[in-house]
């Protein structure tokens, strides 16, 4: 009896046991599904430990972490994956001369929300498997405003790169567009404010493949502003499902605003621009999001002057450009150059007994050999492109390379550096 009893207690404890394992591998096994789902999203946005030291992490500005523009590399999913220059043909949008505002966030601290800028959201600096650089997150609802740029001119280029990357459970449209705003206002005052400021609206709509925009003016009378104006178009290549970036490219001449994504010219607007009012600042913003997508924004390039590359090289013998933009420690020239090289061609051919030497520079971050190096590998990228793309003979080009020993700029500011990343013709 007393072994019966003795069994019974074992069977029961054992079973009950058994029981309780077996739960615990069931919800082991759903946390480490749930685990596997985190890590997808971890893995993508790779944040570094800030008690690394300083010599581990990426050199800033460095031209061996960082293209003519810092653009992503080309071997990943990038702003023109797969383009080429003739998918640009199109494509004549030219930055201005002089670069006036510039930012790759190199000098920001992976976690950190970067320096000079302010929001009403929360932001922080990432990385992204498979795209160099550092790119500011901008995953909660609000406004994130680069508050280095305090002025904006009559005429001016605006240039940043953007990725949209959808969440697991991505379904839209509850995931916001992104924009960005040309609005007039007081900083200090003004700076979140929405529907009483006199702004220009232009934004990505991933979900139903649009970039739309919208103009309102100031109306003294009420607190809302007016719209003036609002449009949309349908854009080839704006993919819902996956992981894309773009560049987007703008051209501002007083009250006309022309926008480019990639090689798309999405809207071209001669009057978008209220003419008695003093656009001053640039917003980013993103609505609210229920699904976890997120948008993230690099390399910014503000710049003034438009390019009087016949004149230049005609009377003067000498034009220099930052135009020219190639992959990342690599002498592949981007799609987004089209335009600067197709005015440079254009030059040649309306004067066919001009010759030129076409030479690299770089700024002074990096190996200094590497830099002299690259800087020639670039401008002979150049030349061929000049006799594949636009049929320029080869016999009127030589090429060089000065690395960093020609600064066009000091090389003690990002906007300074981004001067001398540069690929100067000279007449011969």
């Amino acid at each position: 009896m007393k072994k019966s009893i003795i069994l019974s207690a074992i069977l029961f404890f054992a079973l009950n046991n058994y029981a309780q394992l077996g739960n615990i591998l069931k919800r082991n096994a759903e946390q480490r599904t749930a685990n596997a789902s985190e890590r997808g999203l971890d893995n993508l946005f790779k944040k570094k430990d800030k008690s690394k030291k300083a010599s581990e992490q990426p050199k800033a500005g460095s031209e061996n972490n960082s293209t003519t523009a810092n653009q992503p590399d080309a071997k990943n999913e990038t702003a023109n994956a797969g383009s080429s220059l003739k998918t640009y043909s199109k494509y004549d949008f030219v930055p201005g001369e002089k670069i006036i505002a510039y930012t790759d966030f190199l000098q920001d601290e992976i976690g950190d929300f970067p320096t000079h800028w302010n929001t009403n959201g929360s932001g922080e600096i990432m990385t992204v498997e498979g795209k160099p650089g550092k790119w500011l997150s901008t995953a909660k609802e609000g406004y994130y405003i680069p508050m280095f740029i305090n002025s904006l001119p009559d005429n001016f280029t605006f240039e940043y790169d953007v990725i949209f990357i959808p969440s697991a459970t991505y379904k839209g449209p509850n995931t916001p567009p992104f924009a960005f705003q040309l609005v007039s206002m007081n900083k200090k005052i003004e700076a979140f404010k929405e529907f009483e400021l006199t702004r220009a609206v232009f934004a990505i709509d991933p979900y139903l493949s649009d970039f739309y925009y919208e103009s309102y003016t100031k109306d003294p009378t009420q607190t809302a502003g007016q719209l003036i104006l609002k449009s949309s178009t349908t854009v080839d290549g704006l993919d819902k499902l996956h992981m894309h970036s773009y560049h987007v490219s703008v051209w501002r001449q007083k009250q006309r605003v022309r926008v480019y994504l990639n090689q798309n010219k999405v809207c071209d607007l001669p009057m978008v621009l209220n003419e008695t009012e003093k656009y001053n600042t640039i917003r980013f913003k993103t609505d609210l999001n229920n699904d976890g997508s997120n948008w993230l924004i690099s390399n910014l390039k503000l710049a003034i002057g438009a390019p009087d590359t016949r004149n230049k090289l005609m009377t003067e013998g000498k034009f220099s450009t930052t135009g020219i933009l190639f992959d990342v420690n690599s002498a592949n020239i981007r799609a987004e150059s089209y335009g600067t090289l197709k005015q440079i061609a254009q030059v040649l051919q309306d004067n066919a007994a001009v010759k030129i030497k076409i030479v690299g520079h770089t700024d002074s971050d990096g190996d200094d050999a590497a830099n002299l190096s690259l800087s020639k590998q670039r401008a002979d990228a150049v030349k061929e492109s000049l006799i594949k793309e636009f049929g320029i003979d080869v016999s009127r080009m030589q090429t060089d390379g000065k690395g960093e020993s020609q600064p066009a700029a000091p090389n003690t500011s990002q906007e300074g550096k981004a001067q001398n990343r540069r690929v100067e013709f000279i007449k011969i």
